[in-house]
């Protein structure tokens, strides 16, 4: 499992080592192992079943834990550039809150697809709410593809 993308859920969440140790039904103490083995590789080994329990009881897809996250700081410029979001996980939380500014945010930089793929559908309708928030530029090229997108459920 990779532990940068459990950190980053557990800043957006805001939870901590006891309520991931809860989740995956194991003790404190083993969640820390894994923060500690993470210091000389960001991979953990973590039996399947631990992870299967952790993702279930998180309502995230497991396989979430086993893709390599990308290194943040080539996204600093298109995400974080005007210091509205001090950091990736102060993003990310914004995100999962639906915060207009993030979601406006994420569709101007990923688009459509993987919005609506990462995020749901909330994003698509929440569009015409929040295409104000979006670079005139790219707002016009997503006002042509939004009907697609919001008519294709």
């Amino acid at each position: 499992m990779y532990i940068q993308i459990l950190k980053s859920i557990m800043a957006a969440r805001e939870l901590s080592n006891a309520d991931v140790a809860k989740a995956a039904n194991i003790s404190r103490a083993a969640v820390t192992k894994w923060f500690k083995l993470s210091e000389r590789d960001d991979f953990v080994n973590v039996e399947t079943v631990t992870l299967l329990r952790l993702a279930e009881n998180l309502r995230l897809d497991p396989q979430i834990f086993l893709k390599k996250r990308l290194p943040t700081h080539s996204f600093k410029t298109l995400l974080l550039w005007d210091g509205l979001y001090a950091n990736f996980e102060s993003f990310i939380h914004a995100l999962i809150l639906l915060d207009l500014r993030a979601v406006a945010r994420f569709i101007q930089v990923f688009g459509f697809a993987d919005a609506r793929r990462i995020l749901g559908q909330n994003v698509i309708d929440l569009f015409p709410t929040i295409a104000h928030l979006i670079n005139p530029a790219r707002r016009k090229e997503l006002q042509i593809l939004w009907p697609l997108y919001s008519s294709n459920r």
